[in-house]
C-alpha cells in the first residue's frame, strides 16, 4: 500500500519551480541573471534564491556539480586540491553532496562523504529512507553510531517536519525492510501526548505555541503506527493492534475536529488491514486459529473460545465482522452441533424449528435436574436458544394481551396471567442484569431494561396500593395504582416494540430496518430543532397573551365571547403550537378579546389591533418557519440519509446478526426466561466445586479464580498449557500471513 488519502508528501524534491530552475541555470553556466519577475513577490523570491548563489564560493559550486555528475574522481580531486572545502554546503534546491548522492543511490560518493571527518548528516537518513536504499539506510546508521558525540552543525532549513523521525518517515513509506532494519535497531515510535517523556521534543512549548507542531506531530505518529506494513512487522498480534488503533483513532476523530477526517480516514485503514490480513488465510483452520488467539482480547472471559472474534464486536470492527472467511466461522458457530442446518432452505429450516418448539418447556424442565446429561449439548446450539427466546417471548406477548382483555376495574397480581407476567419480566431482568455484568452491551438491552423497568415499576406500585376497595371514581390522582396502570401500558407498548429486534435477523428485512432507524436518528436531530422553535414561539406568545386572561366581550348578536386559553400561560401555548402541526390551524386562536368599556349611557368596542396583528404574526411565522425547517430540512435530510446509508445497509446488518449470534454462543444461558430464576444441578455443583478447589481439597492441577466480570471459576492447569500450545502455533501463522501480506504488497508494487 503506497498511497494513503490525506497523507503529506515528504518528498519536497517533486516540486520544482520555474523559478528556482531559472537559478540553478545560473549556477551550471556562471553566467549573470538575467530575469524578469513579473510580480513584486515573484522578484523577493528570485532576489533570495541569487543571494544564495553568490554565496557560493567557485570550489563548492564545482564539488555540487560534480555530485550532481556523479563524478566521484572530479570530488576526490577537488578536496585533494583544496582539503578544507565545504562538502556541507546547499544549493538552491536545499541539497548537499550527501543529499544529490543519495538521491542519485550513489553508494560510493556516500561512502567516501561519509568518511570525510567534517560531514554533517543532518536529515541525510530521511533523504535515504525516502529514496528506498536500505544499504545507504545501513552505512548512514553504522556511521551515527559511530560519531554519536561529533558536534552537529543545526541545519539552516530543512525539508522534513522537526517531529519526523526515521521510523515514522519508513512506516509512512510502508518500507518494509528499512522499517524492519530500524526496529532492529532500536528506534521507536513516540507519541507526544502518550509518551511525553520519551518525547524528544518540548510538549510545554508546544501546547504554549498554538498546538500546530503537536496536532502534526500526534497526526503522523498514528499515520505511522497505523501503516500496515509497520503493524505487521512491529506487533506480535496484528489483528488486534489494529482493532485498538482503528477505535483509538476513531475516539480521537470525536476530539480533534479539525482533523477529524484524516482521523477517520486512518481508522479505516486500520480496520481494513485487519480485515485484508484475515484474508491471506487459506484453509479453515488458519481462520480458527487466528480467530481463537487468545492474546487478541486481555479481558476476555476464561470460557471464550473466540476472544478475537469478541473484541472484534466489542469494538465495532464492523469490515472484519462482514467478512466472508469470518461470516462463514460464524455459521458454524450459530448452526453448532447441526451444521446441516446450514444447508436447508429457508422454508425446510422453519419447519425444521417449529416441529421442536413445543418441547422447549419439556427440555429446559429436565435441564435444571439432569443438566450433565449428553443429549442436551445437541440443544445447545445458538440458533436453538434463539428459537426458544421468540417462542417465550410469543408466549409473553400472548399473556399481556389476555391480561389487558380480561382486566377488570383495575390490576389484579394474583391472576394466573398476571404471575406468568411477573414470572417473565424477573427473568428478563435477571438476564439484563448479568448481560450488563458480562459487558454485552447494546441498543436493545437498554431498550429491554426500559421496558422491564417500567412493568417493576407498576409491580411495586401496585403492591403499596392503598386504595383497595375504593371505587375508581374515588381515587385521588396520586393513587399507586395508577401509577402502577400507567407504567404497565408503557411497558406493554415497549414490549410489543421488541418483535423488531428478532425481525432484524431476517434477511428480506434486517437491512431495511437497519435504514430505518438511521433515518429515524436525523429525523430525531431534526426535531431538536423544532422544539427550540417551538421553545422561543411559546415563550414569546405566551408573554404577549398572558396579559388578557379572564376577558370577556359581548358581540353584536348578544353572545358572551372569551379570550381563548390557547396562548394565556406557557404551558398551555407550547401545547398548542405543538398540537398544531398535526390538526389544521385555527387563526382565531391568535385573536384577542377585551372587555367592553361602559359609562352611563353606553358601552364602546376596544380593539388592541397591534397586540392582535403582532400575535396573529408570530403564529402565522411559526407554521412558516415549521414547514421549512421541519417539514423540508428533515425530509431531504432523511432521504440524502438514506440513499447514501443504503449502500452501507447490508454491511450494519449483518454486524448486527453477526453480534447477535456471538451473543447467543458465548453468554446466553442454555435456561431461557423464565426458567434462568431457577438455579440448576450444575450451577450448585459448580459453586461447591470453586469451594473445595479454594480450599484446596481437589488436587493443584485447578485453581480458583474470581474476578469482578467473570465472577468465580476455575481454571484448570491442563487447559492453560493446551492454550500455551495453541499460542506457539498462532505465532508460526502470524508469520506465515505476515510474510504473504508484505508479499502481497511487493508484487503489487512490481506490477
Amino acid at each position: 500500500m503506497t498511497c494513503h488519502n490525506g497523507m503529506r508528501n515528504y518528498n519536497a524534491a517533486l516540486c520544482k519551480q520555474t523559478t528556482a530552475d531559472s537559478a540553478m541555470d545560473v549556477v551550471q553556466n556562471r553566467v549573470s541573471p538575467q530575469l524578469v519577475w513579473t510580480t513584486e513577490s515573484e522578484k523577493r523570491f528570485g532576489d533570495a534564491l541569487l543571494d544564495d548563489v553568490d554565496d557560493l564560493a567557485e570550489d563548492e559550486m564545482d564539488i555540487l556539480e560534480s555530485a550532481r555528475a556523479g563524478d566521484l574522481k572530479q570530488m576526490q580531486e577537488i578536496v585533494k586540491r583544496i582539503p578544507d572545502v565545504n562538502i556541507n554546503v546547499y544549493d538552491s534546491h536545499n541539497e548537499s553532496c550527501l543529499y544529490i548522492a543519495i538521491r542519485h543511490h550513489n553508494e560510493l560518493m556516500v561512502q567516501y562523504l561519509l568518511e570525510r571527518p567534517t560531514v554533517q548528516l543532518h536529515d541525510a537518513l530521511l533523504v535515504a529512507i525516502q529514496s528506498n536504499n536500505i544499504r545507504i539506510v545501513e552505512r548512514l546508521l553504522d556511521h551515527q553510531k559511530r560519531s554519536e558525540k561529533t558536534v552537529t552543525i543545526p541545519k539552516p532549513r530543512s525539508e522534513f517536519p522537526s517531529h519526523l523521525s526515521p521510523l515514522m518517515l519508513a512506516a509512512i513509506e510502508e518500507n518494509a525492510p528499512i522499517v524492519r532494519l530500524l526496529l532492529i535497531r532500536g528506534h521507536r515510535i513516540y507519541l507526544p501526548e502518550k509518551d511525553v517523556g520519551k518525547y524528544r521534543y518540548n510538549y510545554t512549548n508546544c501546547i504554549r505555541e498554538g498546538g500546530l507542531q503537536l496536532a502534526l506531530a500526534m497526526l503522523d505518529g498514528y499515520r505511522a503506527i497505523s501503516s500496515p506494513t509497520y503493524l505487521c512487522i512491529s506487533s506480535a498480534n496484528p489483528i488486534s493492534t489494529a482493532f485498538d488503533l482503528s477505535y483509538e483513532m476513531k475516539m480521537r476523530a470525536n476530539i480533534d475536529l479539525v482533523f477529524k477526517d484524516e482521523y477517520t480516514q486512518l481508522s479505516d485503514r486500520s480496520a481494513k488491514f485487519a480485515s485484508d490480513f484475515l484474508a491471506m488465510c487459506q484453509t479453515s483452520d488458519e481462520v480458527w486459529l487466528l480467530l481463537k488467539n487468545d492474546g487478541a482480547h486481555e479481558s476476555s472471559s476464561p470460557e471464550t473460545i473466540v476472544p478475537c472474534l469478541q473484541k472484534a464486536i466489542q469494538l465495532r470492527q464492523k469490515k472484519f465482522v462482514v467478512h466472508p472467511y469470518n461470516q462463514l466461522a460464524m455459521q458454524q458457530l450459530w448452526t453448532r452441533f447441526h451444521p446441516e442446518l446450514m444447508l436447508m432452505s429457508s422454508p425446510r429450516l422453519l419447519l425444521f424449528l417449529l416441529l421442536r418448539v413445543i418441547l422447549f418447556p419439556f427440555v429446559h424442565s429436565s435441564y435444571i435436574f439432569f443438566s450433565k446429561a449428553k443429549c442436551f449439548n445437541l440443544w445447545s446450539s445458538p440458533i436453538f436458544k434463539f428459537t426458544a427466546d421468540i417462542f417465550y417471548y410469543v408466549l409473553f406477548l400472548a399473556l399481556l394481551l389476555v391480561a389487558t382483555v380480561t382486566s377488570s376495574d383495575r390490576l389484579d397480581n394474583g391472576a394466573p396471567a398476571m404471575v406468568l407476567i411477573w414470572m417473565f419480566v424477573c427473568g428478563y431482568t435477571w438476564e439484563i442484569v448479568t448481560d450488563l455484568h458480562k459487558g454485552h452491551v447494546m441498543k436493545w438491552t437498554l431498550y429491554n431494561a426500559l421496558t422491564n423497568a417500567c412493568f417493576l415499576v407498576s409491580l411495586f406500585a401496585s403492591l403499596l396500593d392503598q386504595c383497595a376497595g375504593h371505587p375508581r371514581e374515588s381515587l385521588a390522582g396520586h393513587c399507586p395504582i395508577l401509577v402502577a396502570e400507567a407504567f404497565f401500558a408503557v411497558g406493554v407498548t415497549l414490549s410489543f416494540g421488541r418483535i423488531f429486534y428478532f425481525a432484524q435477523l431476517i434477511s428480506a428485512i434486517g437491512p431495511l430496518l437497519h435504514a430505518v432507524s438511521h433515518v429515524a436518528t436525523v429525523m430525531m436531530l431534526s426535531l431538536c430543532v423544532v422544539m427550540v422553535i417551538l421553545l422561543a414561539f411559546a415563550t414569546g406568545m405566551s408573554g404577549l397573551y398572558g396579559y388578557y386572561e379572564d376577558t370577556e366581550s359581548t358581540d353584536s348578536a348578544g353572545n358572551v365571547l372569551t379570550q381563548p386559553d390557547s396562548f394565556l400561560n406557557w404551558p398551555s401555548a407550547f401545547g398548542s403550537l405543538f398540537w398544531s402541526l398535526f390538526t389544521s390551524v385555527d387563526p382565531s386562536n391568535a385573536n384577542i378579546v377585551l372587555s367592553d368599556s361602559c359609562d352611563a349611557s353606553n358601552c364602546t368596542k376596544i380593539e388592541h389591533r397591534l397586540t392582535e396583528g403582532t400575535g396573529h404574526l408570530l403564529y402565522g411565522s411559526f407554521h412558516v418557519v415549521i414547514l421549512f425547517v421541519w417539514a423540508f430540512a428533515s425530509i431531504a435530510a432523511a432521504v440524502n440519509m438514506f440513499k447514501s446509508y443504503s449502500h452501507y445497509a447490508e454491511e450494519e446488518w449483518k454486524f448486527f446478526r453477526s453480534s447477535i449470534w456471538y451473543h447467543y454462543y458465548a453468554t446466553a444461558t442454555f435456561l431461557r426466561p423464565p426458567f434462568n430464576l431457577v438455579p440448576s444441578v450444575a450451577s450448585i455443583r459448580h459453586i461447591f466445586h470453586w469451594c473445595a478447589v479454594k480450599m484446596r481439597v481437589q488436587g493443584p492441577q485447578e485453581v480458583a479464580r474470581c474476578s469482578f466480570q467473570f465472577c468465580c471459576y476455575v481454571e484448570n492447569r491442563k487447559e492453560e498449557k493446551k492454550k500455551e500450545t495453541n499460542s506457539l502455533a498462532c505465532r508460526v501463522l502470524v508469520k506465515q500471513l505476515v510474510n504473504r501480506y508484505l508479499n502481497g504488497i511487493k508484487a503489487r508494487e512490481t506490477c
